[in-house]
């Protein structure tokens, strides 16, 4: 997956009436970084109140292989992995 430094403060929720999704679909292909087959996006799961975490997960064959989490921020540059027993 590509990283997208524009787009990632943007913090479109899903699900979104189709009207604003279709907005923003346009706004990204617009600014030159349109999903598709050859540039996914992924999702992820906004919760709220509580301590915000990042997760990557490497899948092979339906098995998740590696995994790795580090508290959340703005930009994932500065990523540090911690253990989290509860991730």
């Amino acid at each position: 997956l590509s990283y997208d430094p524009v787009h990632r403060l943007d913090l479109f929720c899903l699900p979104a009436k189709p009207v604003d999704l279709d907005s923003y679909l346009a706004k990204i292909r617009a600014d030159g970084n349109p999903i598709s087959a050859e540039e996914p996006w992924q999702l992820q799961e906004f919760l709220s109140g509580g301590k915000e975490y990042a997760a990557s997960c490497i899948v092979r064959q339906n098995e998740i292989v590696a995994m790795t989490a580090c508290p959340s921020s703005a930009s994932q540059l500065n990523y540090i992995h911690c253990e989290q027993e509860a991730i």
